[in-house]
């Protein structure tokens, strides 16, 4: 319902209207002049800022926990690692170890020398984290030695490790102390 300008008292004045259309006299002071789509402009540069700033700090936290499965895993692999090369010193010493038995079963002796083997199938060439050799052998047995090949300076080395001549694998050189059972015996 229109109402009356206070200055010419037309009725002309709405809720809407801000000067009267008949004399100019300002009825409701203007605020500072911001159209609607200057203020949707506005809203959305807000959103897409708040948006921006969202994915930036996930972005930070998805670093983070990269961080520490990097950190995680480097330390896991390394661990495997020296497993593994343990473990091709084992299946080099296995290997020797069968190789010996069947030299005694054709010669009645066992072999001083690895090269004594090759005509059996013997070749370190595939070995790569360790040397072979035989340390000792008589009359009833032989000892073999499986020794850490020098890696570089940051590379975990395994440990060096023999077998003698009934299938014991020992955690040092010479046949003597420790028997790793787990991983003794020519049945595995």
């Amino acid at each position: 319902m229109p109402s009356a300008c206070p200055a010419c008292h037309a009725l002309s004045i709405t809720r809407q209207t801000e000067v009267c259309p008949r004399c100019r006299f300002v009825v409701r002071a203007q605020g500072p002049s911001t159209s609607r789509a200057a203020e949707d402009i506005i809203k959305a540069g807000n959103s897409v800022l708040n948006i921006l700033l969202g994915v930036a700090a996930g972005m930070a936290i998805l670093g983070m926990v990269a961080a520490v499965a990097v950190t995680f895993l480097v330390s896991r692999t390394e661990h495997v690692s020296l497993r593994e090369k343990e473990e091709e010193g084992v299946h080099l010493l296995r290997r020797v170890f069968a190789l010996e038995h069947n030299y005694y079963d054709q010669n009645s002796a066992y072999a001083g020398d690895p090269q004594l083997l090759q005509p059996l199938g013997w070749k370190d060439a595939d070995a790569r984290w360790y040397s072979i050799r035989i340390s000792s052998t008589y009359r009833d047995g032989f000892c073999l030695e499986a020794d850490p090949v020098a890696g570089g300076e940051n590379e975990s080395a395994p440990r060096p490790m023999s077998m003698n001549a009934d299938g014991f694998l020992f955690q040092q050189n010479g046949c003597t102390g420790t028997v790793d059972m787990s991983r003794s015996g020519i049945d595995r």
